[in-house]
C-alpha cells in the first residue's frame, strides 16, 4: 500500500514537469509504466521534493498555526489587561492621594466621627471607601472579562498580579491578630511562649482563636463583648481558656487567685477591633460596584458615587456593614494597638502605592507619572 501511495505522489509530480516540457496530458506516463518504478532516481528525487513541499505545508498550517494561535490567545489576554490598565491606575492613584493626606501629611482627623464639620468628614470617609471599592470593582471587572474569553489562557497572570494580590490580602487576612491575641493573654497570665518556634505559635494561635469563640460563644457573645460580660460567666470562659493554654504549653494550671486578679486585663486582651473583608466579601462588594458599559471597549464601568452612598447607607449585607464601619474612629493621634483597622489601612495604602510603582515600571507610556513620586514616598512610609 505504501509503495502505491508513493507511486501516486511521484506520478502527480511528473504531471507538471511533463506539461512544462510541451507534452500533452495523454503523453504523460501512467502509473503502470516502467518509468514509475521507485528504483528510478528521477522518481526518488521527485518524491523527496514533494515530501519537502508537504512538510512545509504541515509546518505552515499545523505547527506554525498553533504557535500563532497561542500567541493570539496571549495577546487577547494582554489586550483585556491593557483596556483595564488606565482605570486601574486611576483608582490606585486616588487611593495614593488620600493615603498621602493620612500618612504623609497627617491630616487624618476626618476619620474621627466626632470631628467637625461632621457632614464634610463623613463625605471624606465615604469617598475613601469609594476609592477602595472602585479599585476592587476594576479588578473584578478585568477578572470576569478575562475568564469569559473564548481563547482565555488560564495560566495568564496580569503584570501587576502580585500587587493586586497584596491589596486583596491587606483587606482580608488577619493572622497577626490571632497571634497578638494569644501572646497578649499569655503575657497577662505569665505563660511563657518563648521556647516555642514561630510556626508552632501560629498554629496554637489559630486553635486558641477557635477555643476563644467557643468559650464565649455559648452566650452568643463576640470576643469584643468579653469586657462587658457578666463577671461569673466571664470567669468561667477565661478558666476554660487558661486550662487550654496550660495544657498546650505543658505548664501548671493557673491558680484561681491569679485568674481572679487578672480577669479584667485578660478579658480586655481578647478585644481587637478589626474590619476584615474576606475574599468572597470583596467579590460581593466589587460585583455591586460594576455595571455593563455599552459605550466602551471594556464590558464594565464603576457605579457613581451616589449609588455607592446608597449601598453604604443601607448596610444591607454583612460585607457592606463591615466595610461601611471600617474607617470610623481610627485614631492615629493616640494609636490603639488593639485597633487592627489602623494597620489594615496602612497595608491598603502600601499595596496601592506598590501597584502605582509597578504600573510605572511596566507601562509605556506610563499613566501614573504624576503620582509615582508620591507613591514611592508613601510606600517607604507604610512599610
Amino acid at each position: 500500500m505504501i509503495e502505491e501511495i508513493f507511486a501516486f505522489l511521484a506520478w502527480l509530480v511528473t504531471v507538471p514537469a511533463a506539461l512544462a516540457d510541451g507534452l500533452k496530458l495523454g503523453d504523460v506516463p501512467t502509473m503502470a509504466t516502467p518509468q514509475m518504478s521507485l528504483d528510478n532516481p528521477a522518481i526518488v528525487s521527485a518524491l523527496i521534493g514533494s515530501g519537502s513541499a508537504i512538510a512545509v505545508i504541515l509546518l505552515r498550517d499545523g505547527l506554525f498555526a498553533w504557535i500563532k494561535a497561542s500567541w493570539l490567545r496571549k495577546r487577547t489576554d494582554d489586550e483585556v489587561y491593557r483596556r483595564y490598565l488606565g482605570p486601574l491606575a486611576e483608582a490606585c492613584a486616588k487611593i495614593v492621594w488620600r493615603s498621602k493626606e493620612i500618612f504623609l501629611e497627617h491630616r487624618h482627623s476626618f476619620l474621627n466621627t466626632a470631628t467637625l464639620p461632621r457632614d464634610f468628614n463623613e463625605y471624606r470617609r465615604i469617598s475613601t471607601l469609594y476609592r477602595i471599592a472602585s479599585l476592587l470593582g476594576w479588578i473584578r471587572g478585568m477578572e470576569i472579562e478575562l475568564s469569559s474569553l473564548a481563547a482565555h489562557n488560564p495560566a495568564y497572570t496580569a503584570p501587576i498580579a502580585a500587587q493586586i494580590n497584596a491589596f486583596r490580602k491587606a483587606l482580608a487576612d488577619g493572622p497577626d491578630v490571632e497571634r497578638d491575641r494569644l501572646l497578649r493573654i499569655c503575657g497577662v497570665w505569665g505563660l511563657d511562649t518563648t521556647p516555642m518556634e514561630e510556626m508552632n505559635i501560629a498554629h496554637l494561635a489559630g486553635r486558641f482563636e477557635v477555643k476563644s469563640h467557643s468559650a464565649f460563644g455559648d452566650e452568643g457573645k463576640a470576643l469584643s463583648d468579653a469586657v462587658t460580660m457578666d463577671h461569673d460567666k466571664k470567669l468561667r470562659a477565661l478558666r476554660c481558656l487558661a486550662d487550654f493554654l496550660a495544657t498546650e504549653l505543658n505548664l501548671p494550671r493557673l491558680e484561681d487567685a491569679t485568674l481572679e486578679e487578672t480577669i479584667e486585663d485578660a478579658a480586655a486582651s481578647l478585644f481587637y477591633r478589626e474590619a476584615l473583608i474576606y475574599r468572597e466579601w470583596q467579590d460581593a462588594i466589587a460585583d455591586a460596584m460594576i455595571e455593563r458599559d455599552p459605550d466602551s471597549p471594556r464590558r464594565f464601568r464603576i457605579i457613581g458615587f451616589t449609588e455607592f452612598s446608597k449601598l453604604i447607607a443601607s448596610r444591607e449585607h454583612p460585607w457592606m456593614k463591615v466595610f461601611a464601619g471600617s474607617l470610623d474612629d481610627i485614631d492615629f493621634e493616640r494609636p490603639n494597638p488593639q485597633d487592627v483597622r489602623a494597620h489594615q489601612l496602612r497595608k491598603i495604602a502600601n499595596a496601592a502605592a506598590a501597584m502605582v510603582i509597578e504600573i510605572d515600571k511596566k507601562a509605556n507610556p506610563s499613566p501614573v507619572t504624576n503620582v509615582v513620586g508620591t507613591a514611592r514616598k508613601l510606600f517607604a512610609e507604610t512599610q
